[in-house]
């Protein structure tokens, strides 16, 4: 008989030629969250179009019902693929396996079979109907018993779908709402039409099945979604923990800059800066332009209305605080059409600050060494002196300075700068009584006027020296006061506590100056000081590993301290326990790793916080009896320990000890040990912020070896280096054979297993020169630098038997597996970058996996 090629007919091609394309494009996106169950609800979908067409397209009753009954492979398979995608795409899948799979799967399968023999039962349709609509012809059931069964089951495993959607959807923010609205509006559609043509609702269209139009027009949008919306890209459940826990602030827009979403640090940024302290919601933000929140800081404003992808700094100033923000701007959508922007604001305001200070210390110590140096090396005094106080004008902004000798109740201007008539000020008496310089003798310590002639109104009045802003210092030689540095400004509050703080440290060496050349080493030791602290600083923000931050530590220390013995202890807060970072400058004291707080003096230090000081073996034997602590390992005659304490926590202390001899620190030596045990605390601290970092940023979480990207840039380095230097390489790229297999059968736990146990075997097999990583899921790459074909043949066949050896018991069985192997070097004709070299080693797998798995094969390419 002639096919009839009605509308319903086209349609259903169409639409079977729409699901073949979209079951493509899902098997491109199958590895993504629930990948692999949408791929077979889009088969099962496939299946079920196709024969529908095929039916509706033969007029034979025969063939129909052939037809029929070969669409319900599809029919029966769709409820059940689609209630497992929603499981897993809403992280409920945690009980499913194998087994329950089957029990899900059991009954649409007894229903397949009943359809298939329904000739012999009529338990799936008593009785068909050919009828002749506007729609084609069409076959109509009268169905029985077992398909309302199946029907209600179906519409069982779909409501139970549909309830997993609704749930996640509330629970999520608006950005992924929207994802998970258009899956639930999808099914609803679905399963309201399936219940119309199934109840015969509208007699209009009795005998035509929209179910598989409804289908199909829902897998477009969701297809629409895997590359519209990124829909598996990232899970909602994990991008909410993901983005929450992100430390700085996160703020997402879209093309017209209006706001799509914001973590928790951008809201509490938001509502502290810029809603006056209201606790705004997040949902009262979504929609808003980005510029009318930020109108107060225009700033910030120009970056996102200029915006690209770009790093920027960016202040903020809210009252008397002020805020520095580094500024990252993303482009959202990849290639194609830009979707909106991702920025993110960190703030770099104790960093800035850190670098400010670190630069101001800096100057002030090469200014204070410029200034010994000078002391040390010259026994002129008027020349001494007159360089310290043009060495304070480097780092201190000042008009007038002078030193003034103390001279019972007065004071002797003896040295000047900056006065425009020095013959005039020069050797000028002024009275103690009722002077700056009387309160800085009375309290013993530098004294600060933002204004001092609201203090003193008949201090120094000058018609050309007028003084405003003042800094008076004591110059001291032990307990005496030799003199007064002063600086003066004629600009009110020139002057900061932190100048104070200088200028006091270069009062002392004026006051060492005056003195004697007795004091000569007590000022080399100030300087020696200062230069070491500024150095300690610098060390604690460089980004060295833990090792070398430690050794760059030791060798600052023993600059003034000549202690064979410098120990690092580091501990985790609010833990019971601590440990030494490394015992090589002590390797006789043989020591084990970890202690007790309540061991030793180290764990006094640690576990009380305190610094701790005893210079004799008198002092520490009665310091152990009354803590009562055992000592750790020789018992020292000296000891000085410091804590390191970040945010009032302590992790960790530095630790310094004599065995030789009795009094061998002193308290400056205690007081310098302690101000670097502060410094070295932060320095301690971020290197294990790098540390971490670093880590996370190079290797893979699970096997331990190199991500695919840091593998990549490795391996781009070793084949400019062989293409350099002419030396042999060889890549070779690994797939666990039957991978999918071992996952399905005994978990992904044991799956985990066998990639942790094959990344082991690989490593055993190479040297340290080579490079190893994990390429994929179950497939790793491999860089042989200066390796023939024939070195690398066996070097590959060495992992394989390796891999091969790999048994793992469980509790239903042995797990054994396999890897097939590709081989490729540089001298293959055509290979002239590093990806090209990985691709051919991929086709040399390739090789291997089409000659049975489980061997090693070289790529024969010409």
């Amino acid at each position: 008989m002639v096919p009839a090629l009605s509308p319903h007919t086209i349609l259903l091609f169409v639409s079977t030629m729409i699901t073949g394309f979209l079951t493509w494009l899902v098997w491109k996106k199958r590895r993504e969250i629930g990948g692999i169950q949408l791929l077979f609800v889009q088969i099962s979908l496939f299946i079920w179009v196709f024969f529908a067409g095929l039916q509706d397209l033969v007029t034979e009753i025969a063939l129909k019902i052939i037809f029929v009954k070969l669409s319900f492979f599809g029919v029966i398979s769709i409820p059940v693929f689609l209630l497992l995608f929603a499981l897993y795409y809403t992280h409920h899948s945690t009980g499913i396996n194998p087994a329950r799979i089957v029990l899900l799967c059991s009954f649409p399968l007894v229903t397949l079979v009943l359809a298939l023999t329904n000739e012999r039962h009529g338990l799936i349709w008593r009785s068909v109907e050919y009828i002749n609509t506007g729609f084609g012809n069409n076959l109509t059931f009268n169905f029985g018993t077992v398909f309302w069964w199946f029907l209600g089951y179906a519409y069982v495993c779909v409501l139970i779908a549909m309830l997993l959607v609704l749930h996640t959807a509330l629970k999520f923010r608006y950005i992924f709402r929207k994802q998970l609205w258009i899956l639930l509006t999808g099914l609803f559609l679905t399963l309201l039409l399936n219940i119309i043509y199934t109840f015969e609702l509208l007699q209009s269209i009795q005998g035509f099945d929209m179910t598989p139009f409804s289908l199909t027009i829902f897998s477009m949008v969701m297809t629409w979604s895997f590359y519209k919306l990124r829909f598996f890209d990232l899970s909602p459940i994990g991008r909410d923990v993901l983005v929450d826990n992100i430390q700085s602030s996160l703020l997402v827009l879209d093309e017209e800059l209006r706001i799509v979403d914001l973590n928790k640090p951008m809201l509490q940024l938001i509502n502290d800066f810029f809603e006056n302290g209201k606790n705004q919601t997040r949902q009262k933000h979504y929609g808003l332009s980005a510029k009318i929140i930020f109108a107060n800081w225009p700033e910030f404003v120009a970056i996102i209305e200029n915006i690209n992808n770009q790093i920027v700094e960016v202040s903020h100033q809210n009252g008397t605080q002020k805020a520095i923000y580094e500024v990252r701007v993303s482009a959202l959508g990849g290639t194609g059409k830009n979707a909106g922007w991702l920025i993110f604001l960190m703030d770099i305001t104790d960093r800035i600050k850190m670098i400010e200070t670190e630069k101001r210390t800096r100057q002030v110590a090469e200014a204070l060494q410029e200034t010994a140096m000078v002391i040390n090396s010259s026994l002129e005094v008027e020349q001494t002196l007159n360089l310290a106080l043009e060495m304070i004008g480097r780092v201190i902004s000042y008009d007038t300075a002078n030193i003034a000798l103390l001279k019972k109740d007065e004071v002797v201007i003896e040295y000047i700068r900056g006065f425009p008539n020095p013959q005039e000020i020069q050797g000028m008496h002024i009275p103690l009584e009722g002077s700056p310089n009387q309160q800085a003798l009375i309290h013993r310590h530098p004294v600060m006027y933002p204004d001092v002639q609201a203090v003193f109104p008949r201090y120094r009045q000058h018609p050309h020296n007028v003084v405003h802003s003042l800094l008076c210092i004591p110059l001291y030689a032990k307990e005496e006061v030799l003199g007064f540095l002063t600086l003066d400004s004629r600009r009110l509050n020139n002057f900061s506590y932190e100048d104070l703080s200088v200028s006091a440290a270069f009062a002392a060496q004026v006051a060492i100056s005056l003195q004697n050349a007795r004091l000569y080493s007590a000022v080399n030791r100030r300087l020696t000081e200062q230069s070491i602290l500024n150095e300690i600083i610098h060390i604690a923000t460089a980004n060295l590993d833990k090792l070398q931050f430690i050794h760059s530590v030791e060798k600052q220390i023993q600059r003034f301290i000549p202690s064979p013995v410098i120990l690092f202890a580091e501990h985790e807060p609010d833990q019971a326990y601590w440990s030494f970072v490394e015992l090589n400058a002590a390797p006789y004291l043989y020591l084990p790793k970890t202690y007790n707080l309540s061991e030793g003096l180290t764990g006094y230090v640690i576990d009380s916080g305190k610094p701790l000081f005893l210079n004799s073996q008198q002092d520490l034997n009665q310091f152990l009896k009354e803590q009562g602590r055992e000592n750790i390992g020789p018992l020292p005659r000296g000891f000085m320990g410091a804590p390191m304490v970040i945010k009032e926590k302590v992790i960790g202390a530095l630790v310094t000890q004599n065995l030789e001899e009795d009094g061998f620190f002193n308290r400056e030596d205690f007081g310098l040990f302690s101000t670097i045990a502060s410094q070295v605390a932060v320095g301690f601290e971020n290197v294990h912020l790098f540390s971490r970092l670093d880590i996370f940023a190079k290797t893979d979480e699970l096997t331990g070896l190199f991500n695919r990207r840091y593998f990549h840039q490795l391996s781009e380095s070793a084949f400019d280096q062989a293409i350099r230097q002419r030396t042999p390489l060889a890549a070779i790229m690994l797939d666990i054979d039957h991978f999918k297999n071992i996952n399905d059968t005994f978990g992904h736990l044991i799956g985990d297993m066998v990639l942790q146990k094959v990344s082991c075997a690989c490593r055993a097999a190479l040297r340290e020169t080579d490079l190893i990583g994990r390429y994929g899921g179950e497939e790793f790459a491999i860089i042989l630098p200066g390796t023939h074909i024939n070195e690398a043949k066996i070097i590959a066949e060495r992992i394989r038997q390796s891999i091969e050896k790999i048994e793992i018991s469980t509790s239903i069985g042995e797990v054994s597996t396999t890897a097939s192997l590709g081989v490729v070097t540089i001298y293959h004709s055509g290979l002239s970058s590093m990806e090209k070299m990985l691709d051919a080693s991929d086709k040399a797998l390739y090789q291997a996996k089409d000659s049975g798995r489980n061997c090693v094969r070289v790529y024969q390419g010409k």
